[in-house]
């Protein structure tokens, strides 16, 4: 699935259903979960990385793309 289709088909519907029910937490949840999926996606599918490929190092990824991006506890950005 491309970023652009788990927008149209999940992040949207998540985050209108969120709108709708605004004190729900479990429609928070979701829209929040499904865009940090989409974040996800959209870092990753540059890289020609795939969902289900094992071993990603999605911080490593992170970093490569973002060096900026402090990400605690992640050894590829420790320094001696």
């Amino acid at each position: 699935m491309t970023p652009r289709e788990f927008l149209e088909a999940v992040v949207r519907l998540d985050v209108a259903e969120f709108r709708d029910e605004y004190g729900s937490i479990r429609r928070a949840y979701h829209a929040v979960t499904a865009v940090d999926a989409l974040a996800a996606l959209r870092l990753l599918a540059p890289t020609g990385v795939r969902a289900g490929r094992p071993r990603v190092s999605l911080p490593k990824v992170i970093s490569a793309r973002a060096p900026s991006v402090v990400i605690s506890g992640c050894p590829e950005r420790r320094k001696n």
